[in-house]
């Protein structure tokens, strides 16, 4: 319900004293203005009824938000639990200001009494009350320059390796009031992205005979390795090493030749599981039959080929 009135100047508009009312008291919805305004939702709306009061209020509210953020340090809004997103529309600045009916706490009234530069005596005990009042105030920092440039270097001192976007990022608030009010200052303590530095030259003959003898000692540890057999071949040399895609760089020649002429095909691959199954289940004292076989090797009991495989293996045994 409306509880007071802009004053209506000479030859004002309807439009232009409603655009005013909400703008003072930050009524977003125009749902909610229209039935602050006559106590009831009109769902019709007259062509000269306002329509575009929105850009009123939004470009009220950001203006407060950004001298609130020049204003107060953001370590300062931490301490007092009263930290701010800009980006998000709903912080408790935005909702704070408008007319919406929720409580509001006292300490954020504080803040916002500080931010205004008024007392609480003041407040309370003045007989001149004159309601809701529409005021640009310019606001000084609360925190002198020193105590900023001491934090700005701070921050910089605890992350040695941050560029700008990430120093910015890291101190959103503080970056902000340091390069508006303090720019030349900035441009002179703050670093710039560092240019990598450019890597050693390689010296590919002696990597590459490395990295043989590496590939070597891999494919021997798969063929004698306990347990179930793996396939040798690249992926399984690199996994037991515990290397990259890395070594297979085309300019290591000699390992890649190497790794390629030692790849196990699939039916060499087959017949050295099937080996090892039927040493396994001589072992263990199990009876030796083809399928059985199949199953223990871990090729299931449908592949007619695998099992092509088996039987020759024990015509030779």
């Amino acid at each position: 319900m409306i509880n007071f009135l802009p004053q209506i100047y000479e030859n004002e508009l309807l439009y232009s004293v409603i655009a005013r009312y909400q703008r003072m008291t930050g009524i977003v919805s125009k749902r909610a203005l229209v039935e602050d305004l006559f106590g009831r939702i009109i769902k019709y709306y007259s062509s000269l009824f306002p329509q575009y009061i929105q850009s009123f209020v939004d470009l009220y509210i950001l203006e407060i938000q950004e001298q609130f953020l020049e204003h107060f340090p953001e370590q300062y809004l931490k301490m007092m639990q009263s930290t701010i997103d800009p980006e998000k529309p709903s912080n408790w600045l935005r909702l704070f200001v408008r007319n919406n009916g929720k409580n509001r706490s006292p300490l954020r009234h504080l803040l916002f009494m500080q931010f205004l530069g008024v007392e609480v005596d003041e407040l309370f005990l003045s007989d001149d009350i004159k309601g809701k009042v529409h005021v640009f105030n310019e606001h000084s920092p609360s925190f002198d320059i020193e105590s900023r440039r001491l934090e700005w270097l701070q921050l910089i001192k605890e992350n040695p390796d941050a560029n700008r976007s990430q120093l910015k990022e890291k101190g959103k608030g503080l970056h902000t009031w340091i390069y508006r009010h303090d720019g030349e200052w900035y441009e002179k303590v703050t670093p710039r992205m560092q240019k990598r530095k450019k890597s050693e030259t390689i010296d590919w003959k002696q990597r590459d005979k490395e990295c043989l003898k590496m590939a070597r000692n891999a494919v021997n540890a798969i063929l004698n390795r306990n347990g179930k057999p793996i396939r040798v071949c690249p992926s399984n040399i690199r996994r037991v090493l515990g290397v990259g895609s890395w070594f297979n760089n085309e300019k290591l020649i000699y390992t890649n030749r190497y790794m390629q002429d030692t790849k196990e095909d699939i039916d060499s691959f087959s017949i050295r599981k099937i080996k090892w199954a039927i040493e396994e289940m001589i072992a263990n004292g199990e009876e030796l039959a083809p399928y059985k076989v199949q199953l223990y090797a871990g090729f299931g009991g449908g592949n007619k080929e695998v099992r092509k495989l088996i039987i020759k293996v024990f015509e030779d045994f």
